[in-house]
C-alpha cells in the first residue's frame, strides 16, 4: 500500500477574513489621521512667530514672523528647499525679499512641518539660519 499524502491545512475563511479587515481598519485609521492632522494646520497659526534676525525660530503655518531687520535686509531662499514665506493672505513672495518698510512676511498656511533654511543679510557671520515648522 503507497502511504498517505499529508493533507495541507486550510486556514479557514473566517480567518482569512479577519486578516483582510484589519488591513483596511488600518489603513482607513491612517488616512484619517492625516486629513485632521492637515486640517489642524490649516486652522492653526495666525499667531506671530518670534524671528529674532540672523536667528533659527519656530512657527505654525500662517504665523506672522515677526523679523527685526537691520536696514537694507534680505532674506534669501535656498536652491532645492522648500520656501515657506509668504505675505499677507499668501500672496506669493518671491526669494530673495527684500524689507522695506511695513514689508509683512508670513508661513505659508498650507507649510509642512519641518525645517526650512535661509539666508538672512545682513549679519555679523553670513551663514544659514532656519525656521522650524510645526502645526
Amino acid at each position: 500500500m503507497p502511504p498517505k499524502k499529508a493533507k495541507a491545512k486550510k486556514k479557514s475563511k473566517k480567518t482569512a477574513a479577519k486578516k483582510i479587515t484589519k488591513g483596511k481598519k488600518t489603513t482607513k485609521a491612517k488616512k484619517i489621521n492625516k486629513v485632521k492632522k492637515i486640517d489642524k494646520k490649516k486652522t492653526n497659526g495666525n499667531g506671530v512667530a518670534p524671528a529674532g534676525w540672523c536667528q533659527n525660530f519656530p512657527a505654525n503655518p500662517g504665523d506672522l514672523c515677526q523679523f527685526t531687520p537691520p536696514a537694507n535686509a534680505t532674506i534669501t531662499g535656498i536652491p532645492g528647499v522648500y520656501w515657506p514665506f509668504c505675505g499677507p493672505n499668501g500672496t506669493y513672495l518671491p526669494s530673495p525679499i527684500n524689507f522695506l518698510a511695513n514689508t509683512q512676511v508670513y508661513i505659508q498656511s498650507d507649510a509642512q512641518d519641518g525645517t526650512y533654511q535661509f539666508v538672512p543679510a545682513p549679519c555679523k557671520q553670513e551663514m544659514t539660519h532656519s525656521v522650524t515648522i510645526t502645526g
